[in-house]
């Protein structure tokens, strides 16, 4: 090997391993996403003797409220599989019948289990008068760029063994194409806050409310 050739190796080399070593490094970014995995665990936590809130079964959490004579559930999550576990674990702490569903909004990730929760129980479902309004304007419009955006934004357009987590909820991955926060199955609400119809919730004891129709 001649003098120049052995210099264009050194050269080559030296560009190389400072990239491989780059390469090879974990960014802060996938650092603090790892972390932030301990905070996704699968659990029930009990905000109250009556309030419980089911965390890590898919993006969005699920509550449950027990009152006297049974329950209210406040979302659903996005699917009927993730539905069923929550249930599955609500029920290890109360049998009573599922009185009423509260939506808080339209998104698919909080209504997309409604039917497991409904079951035979023929519960009251509850959301705003303008429910299932979001993105209406944008779809009027023709527009999906929030789609895209949202999907991105929950890295759901990863590969899954890239995927550490959405950021905000553990790395759930429903095979929904590029409708990932959509439901798969609509639930028309039964009862709009905002007309003539009126809940409210009367206290009990021990800090247990019963639904008023």
């Amino acid at each position: 090997m001649n003098r120049m050739s052995k210099i264009s190796l050194i050269i080559c080399v030296g560009l190389v391993l400072p990239v491989s070593t780059v390469v090879g490094e974990e960014s802060e970014a996938t650092k603090l996403l790892k972390v932030r995995n301990a905070e996704f665990k699968q659990d029930v936590i009990k905000v109250t003797d009556a309030v419980y809130t089911a965390v890590g079964y898919s993006v969005s959490p699920v509550s449950m409220i027990v009152g006297e004579d049974g329950i209210i559930i406040v979302d659903t999550g996005i699917d009927a599989v993730s539905a069923e576990k929550v249930l599955a674990d609500f029920r290890k702490i109360t049998e009573k019948p599922v009185r009423a569903i509260i939506f808080t909004h339209g998104h698919g990730d909080h209504t997309g289990g409604a039917t497991v929760f409904i079951g035979n129980d023929n519960p009251q479902i509850w959301a705003r008068s303008n429910f299932g309004s979001e993105g209406l304007l944008m779809r009027q419009a023709g527009l999906t760029i929030h789609n895209i955006r949202g999907a991105r934004q929950g890295g759901f357009k990863l590969p899954p063994e890239k995927r550490i987590n959405n950021g905000v909820a553990q790395a759930y991955w429903p095979q929904q194409g590029g409708r990932v926060f959509q439901a798969t199955e609509k639930v028309v609400p039964t009862h709009l806050l905002g007309t003539s119809q009126e809940a409210y919730c009367r206290g009990g004891a021990n800090g247990t409310c019963r639904c008023q129709r």
